[in-house]
């Protein structure tokens, strides 16, 4: 069986995930420590202002493929910088890969539904760096320290 190269990706992370979070301290405080580690690393790209993270779900649905691409690539950077993304070599195929990954994920959780006023009603409020840090504590995509 051939994986494609973003499941691939996303394997090698959880795998690497798993080994690295396997110390048998307490959840609620390795969740804190998550969340703030991914608010750290968010907030040290907030001086792009081309970046969405900063903006609701609503900016989000119209933005184009390459800005949320670049939104989820420096987040995904700033991590890897701190030393909170499991992957020791990250080369510019892997960090679009993941990017790419990201960006999908995100798609989904802030899809349109409904009409026009339903959707400003439900997605108004939701930030994007938010939903972000969401999805990437559910995929594990971070070193727990």
């Amino acid at each position: 069986m051939k994986l494609n190269p973003i499941a691939m990706a996303m394997l090698a992370i959880s795998v690497c995930a798993l080994s690295a979070c396997s110390d048998g301290t307490g959840s609620s405080q390795k969740q804190a420590t998550v969340t703030d580690t991914i608010q750290v690393a968010v907030g040290t790209v907030s001086d792009d202002a081309d970046l969405l993270h900063n903006a609701n779900a609503l900016a989000w649905q119209k933005a184009s493929f390459q800005r949320k691409r670049e939104t989820c690539s420096k987040v995904l950077l700033a991590l890897h910088e701190r030393g909170n993304l499991p992957v020791h070599d990250l080369n510019h195929t892997q960090l679009k890969l993941l990017s790419d990954a990201l960006v999908q994920q995100m798609n989904k959780r802030l899809e349109m539904t409904g009409t026009a006023t339903q959707n400003q009603d439900t997605f108004e409020h939701v930030k994007v760096s938010t939903t972000l840090i969401e999805i990437i504590e559910e995929k594990d995509w971070l070193i727990k320290s």
